[in-house]
């Protein structure tokens, strides 16, 4: 699964909590693991923080402020992906406002309630009054009073609904019955359309073909869970979009309210990050160099096709086997002693170990790797490559073998050579003594 598509899931994860506090713990902690290349931490305070923190806020309150650390070292389309996920942060805990202010849980119980039971109780307080008494046309008034501040206290609710909904980062859109009735701001800039070009419509009409029926589908199960779609705006154009629904009471009946966030820019960063993706996958499969993988026992978890043409095994043959079944006993515990130092250490270079095939036969082989760790800093697996030197060590044995050859000839043909001047000085004496003259030139005279 993708890291775009991770971090939406995330979202929708964090969007059923209600705790912000809990919210910000998860997708910091959640981050820290996703982003393996940068530092991620939380303050509640901007003092003692450095100059790479960002503030965690809404429209209506400052949550505190995120860390980032070794973001130089992060890939521009993460630091991007990134900061979008921290302006997905900052709608969650929005939303969680929303959800939790008195239009959210009050709103729709206060408005049928007086609009209804309330009402039809006044007037029948109001008829029963014709022929009560003075005292009770008194109590009557007192209620009527109560019911006065009652509507007031419900146009201020609405008032605040009204200035929630409007200031929203997501569309939203309220239906009934396949009729939009009320729509935000937000929603009319997004579909870059009036207000005119909106209610009455259906909310299919705001659909691409291609999700018609899939939407159709949506409104007739209203479903929890959000899901993609393809807007279309009244010009023709089109959009990415996360569309959520909930059942609520608007103007005392029941209706559904449709939050619409526009996520081209995430499936962007997310068609790159697969294209990314596909091409690493690429370089894995065709690299000239065999790759394998072990996890903290020293057993294969993932070898690429070049490994498998140099030792002839399969993947489903090789994999959760102990790499040491492979080595040739000379190296067995030089393997054992090293592999948990390598663990701690980090990284390998030019170690030579000979391989067994799987017919049986050995290969010299040289490898380079490093090890990789999770967020928290526990092993997690190796990465290395090896290369086959079998050819170039015969080499360097053969080539060896004829160095010695030719230094055994070479110290023969010195002796020889010794010797050989040691009977020419001998003879040239003897030559001397009998008064005759020298045969042999010693070295620097002439015969």
């Amino acid at each position: 699964m993708h890291l775009a598509h991770n971090i939406l899931q995330l979202m929708f994860s964090l969007s059923r909590i209600k705790d912000p506090n809990e919210i910000i713990s998860k997708f910091v902690s959640q981050m820290q693991r996703k982003f393996k290349t940068i530092e991620i931490s939380f303050s509640n305070e901007l003092e003692g923080i450095g100059n790479e923190a960002l503030e965690i806020r809404t429209k209506n309150r400052s949550y505190g402020y995120v860390q980032i650390g070794n973001l130089s070292n992060a890939a521009e389309e993460e630091t991007e992906l990134l900061l979008d996920a921290l302006k997905m942060l900052s709608v969650v805990l929005e939303r969680l406002e929303f959800e939790t202010s008195s239009f959210g849980k009050d709103l729709a119980a206060d408005i049928s309630v007086t609009k209804n039971d309330e009402l039809e109780k006044t007037i029948s307080e109001l008829k029963d009054a014709k022929s009560a008494s003075i005292n009770l046309v008194e109590d009557l008034y007192g209620e009527i009073n109560k019911r006065i501040e009652a509507e007031d206290e419900l146009k201020e609710s609405e008032s605040r609904y009204r200035s929630l909904f409007e200031s929203a980062v997501d569309a939203l859109v309220i239906y009934r019955d396949n009729e939009i009735i009320e729509v935000n701001e937000t929603m009319l800039k997004m579909y870059r359309c009036k207000r005119k070009d909106v209610i009455g419509k259906s909310p299919l009409d705001f659909t691409a073909e291609a999700n018609l029926e899939k939407a159709a589908e949506r409104i007739q199960s209203s479903p929890k869970d959000p899901d993609e779609f393809i807007a279309k705006r009244p010009d023709g154009t089109t959009f990415n979009a996360l569309v959520d629904s909930k059942t609520i009471i608007y103007q005392g009946e029941e209706a559904r309210l449709v939050a619409i966030r526009d996520i081209s820019k995430l499936k962007i960063i997310e068609q790159k990050l697969i294209e990314s993706e596909e091409k690493h996958r690429a370089l894995y499969q065709n690299a000239p160099l065999s790759y394998q993988s072990l996890d903290e026992n020293g057993c294969f978890i993932d070898i690429n096709p070049m490994w498998e043409t140099t030792l002839g095994f399969t993947k489903e043959e090789i994999i959760d086997t102990w790499f040491g079944d492979l080595l040739h006993p000379d190296y067995l515990e030089s393997f054992k002693k090293n592999f948990p130092e390598f663990k701690k250490r980090g990284s390998v270079h030019n170690i030579e170990f000979k391989l067994k095939r799987k017919n049986n036969q050995y290969i010299t082989v040289l490898y380079e790797g490093c090890a990789g760790y999770t967020p928290e800093g526990a092993f997690r697996q190796t990465y290395c490559v090896f290369k086959d030197i079998t050819k170039q060590k015969e080499a360097e044995t053969s080539l060896k073998d004829k160095m010695d050859e030719l230094e055994r000839f070479n110290k023969l043909m010195v002796g020889r050579e010794n010797q050989m001047i040691n009977l020419k000085k001998e003879i040239n004496e003897l030559c001397e003594k009998l008064n005759l003259q020298k045969k042999y030139s010693t070295p620097g005279q002439l015969p």
